[in-house]
């Protein structure tokens, strides 16, 4: 059911082509089997970040490496913190799942932010 929202959200937000929608609609199928927090890790991974990749670099005209120096310290940021909540700290399962639902929360902020930097860049996408 979630991964139904989503898939609704980035069709009516990011008016998707067809081919997109084909490959999105096939990840939909697959992930209706997987577990919640892997179908998530796919679809952000394969899907959302990948699509936003190459979309700001498309529109910026910005080099990869030049998109990679820039994302490294949110990209060493991340593994840190991954590395020290969910290795170091050997939590639990319930722990984990809070720990997941606090990165949900600040989503919202970054989807606020991500819209005005678009709108403000005019690169189409509100």
């Amino acid at each position: 059911m979630v991964v139904c929202v989503v898939a609704m959200a980035n069709r009516c937000c990011y008016g998707l082509q067809k081919m997109e929608l084909a490959w999105f609609d096939c990840f939909l199928m697959l992930a209706q089997n997987l577990g919640l927090l892997v179908a998530f890790g796919l679809y952000f991974i394969f899907y959302h970040s990948l699509t936003g990749w190459y979309n700001l670099k498309s529109n910026l005209k910005w080099s990869h490496l030049k998109m990679y120096t820039q994302a490294l310290p949110f990209n060493l940021g991340a593994i840190l913190l991954y590395w020290l909540l969910f290795v170091k700290l050997e939590n639990s399962l319930e722990v984990n799942a809070a720990l997941f639902l606090v990165f949900l929360l600040g989503e919202f902020p970054h989807v606020i932010c991500m819209s005005k930097f678009y709108q403000k860049n005019n690169l189409g996408i509100t």
